[in-house]
């Protein structure tokens, strides 16, 4: 009987042991982690990503190229960030992608002025959109966690696709505008010099 009880305490014992690791575990990436609210919306940073300046739509730290969380508010942000990114990077890869409940599409490109690859996320959090990028090559799952902390996606999907494709076609079409009508006058002013009008278009489609 003696021993049966014994066993049981010792039992006890290290389960107790166990539980309050467990507990610490948990308490010390609490303590590790931190809060910012950008556009009202929460994100929760890990140790690394901790050292940013807030402003009201944006987090950032250095640039946006090495680290930054912006709001994009409205479709003209919106287009304007895609056009950036698409339109006149050295584009590596583009694909969309579901990050825990969040609708996404993420760009990798080389970014010339700071010399190396970019990550670059557009995503739906709630009823916003927001771009999320970084200094790096993949989707890593540190980063899927910051953005998994925040409300999941009111958009479906397709609402999603769509938001994306057609925003970017519009802006690219008023970028080609704007290059074609750059290209025209700079030609008549180096008539002299060009016998052939080239006009560049660097439109991509999204699939």
């Amino acid at each position: 009987m003696n021993s049966k009880f014994s066993i049981l305490i010792l039992s006890l014992i290290i389960l107790l042991l166990f539980a309050g690791t467990a507990m610490i575990s948990a308490d010390s990436n609490s303590s590790n982690s931190k809060t910012v609210k950008v556009d009202n919306v929460s994100f929760t940073l890990p140790q690394q990503y901790q050292s940013g300046n807030l402003t009201n739509n944006s987090y950032v730290i250095k640039n946006v190229f090495e680290f930054g969380i912006l709001s994009l508010g409205d479709n003209r942000n919106l287009g304007s960030n895609l056009i950036d990114e698409l339109y006149y990077s050295n584009l590596n890869s583009y694909e969309y992608t579901d990050i825990d409940g969040h609708y996404a599409f993420v760009t990798n490109s080389y970014k010339s002025s700071v010399k190396h690859n970019v990550t670059s996320i557009f995503f739906n959090t709630g009823d916003k959109m927001y771009l999320l990028s970084y200094n790096g090559n993949n989707l890593t799952p540190v980063i899927e966690d910051v953005i998994g902390s925040t409300p999941k996606s009111e958009m479906s999907r397709d609402e999603f696709v769509n938001l994306i494709n057609s925003t970017y076609e519009e802006y690219a079409a008023d970028e080609d505008a704007a290059n074609e009508a750059y290209d025209y006058e700079k030609y008549y002013e180096d008539y002299s010099n060009s016998q052939t009008h080239h006009h560049r278009i660097n439109f991509i489609w999204i699939i």
